[in-house]
């Protein structure tokens, strides 16, 4: 679902309440990877996702989406959980980001197929 050069940057809700935040190229395969406690990431082992909480096309390639994913981090849980209610607000947070030439684009997660495939089952 990405264009060349295109990362995501997406929020888990997780089993333990949290807000899980990442990058990757796929997002579809990295959902699929964080359900089966596959990919390194050892929090969405311990504590399985529930759903994609929020998501953001980041053109601009992957430093541009680990400088966002970085932001997320650092950021506040109520104001991860206003990202999650209203994505656009990450669009102005963002403005003042070093070396970033494109905002990021809030995407809505219901339009992934995140639905766990079985190992070895092809999309």
């Amino acid at each position: 679902m990405s264009g060349e050069g295109d990362y995501w940057v997406y929020m888990l809700l997780c089993s333990n309440g949290h807000l899980y935040t990442g990058s990757t190229p796929d997002l579809t395969a990295r959902y699929r990877k964080h359900l089966a406690g596959k990919g390194g990431a050892r929090y969405t082992r311990s504590f399985p996702p529930l759903r994609l909480a929020a998501c953001w096309k980041i053109p601009g390639g992957r430093g541009a989406a680990l400088r966002v994913e970085a932001f997320i981090k650092r950021c506040t849980r109520s104001d991860k959980l206003l990202l999650v209610e209203a994505p656009r607000l990450l669009t102005e947070w963002t403005e003042e980001l070093p070396g970033r030439g494109n905002a990021p684009e809030p995407a809505d997660p219901a339009a992934f197929d995140i639905t766990p495939r079985k190992e070895g089952e092809e999309a």
